[in-house]
């Protein structure tokens, strides 16, 4: 792939383009009026330069970051097959195993109601025999792990 970006070589000569601009502006117009010319096309010149630098940094800039957004989508494209192949050996493991351990689909909620199910189930609800509440025991264990009730109900 091509470079994109001036060498150093190529900012010497615009450099040196817009001295010579500035020289030629300066010495076309008359003497007389050089004096009073003068701040104003400094000033000319001082617009013109960066109007042209300004617009070849924002030129640069937008190019180079088409490299980067074909960068960031061949790695999302990565990552998504990388998630995809390890939700499926983690599946092929599980079912060649026959392991059987928190369902990685339970999520907090579907965690604290079947804790809260379960404490109903071997009737310590609304408090347990200790006299804390049973929401809050389960909400307690279901915030370590989500899989704290899967085999008791």
């Amino acid at each position: 792939m091509e470079d994109r970006y001036p060498t150093f070589f190529t900012w010497v000569l615009w450099v040196l383009a817009a001295l010579c601009w500035l020289v030629a502006v300066y010495f076309i117009s008359p003497a007389g009026k050089r004096e009073a010319d003068r701040w104003k096309t400094i000033q000319a010149g001082i617009v013109m330069g960066l109007l042209f630098f300004g617009g070849s940094f924002l030129t640069y800039g937008s190019r180079s970051s088409d490299k980067v957004k074909a960068d960031l989508k061949a790695a999302n494209e990565a990552v998504a097959v990388a998630q995809r192949n390890y939700y499926e050996a983690d599946a092929e493991y599980r079912a060649a195993s026959g392991a059987t351990g928190p369902s990685s689909a339970t999520t907090y909620a579907q965690c604290v109601s079947r804790g809260i199910a379960y404490f109903r189930e071997i009737e310590s609800w609304p408090k347990l025999s200790d006299g804390r509440d049973a929401r809050g025991v389960a909400a307690e264990r279901c915030n370590r792990t989500t899989g704290a009730f899967d085999g008791l109900n």
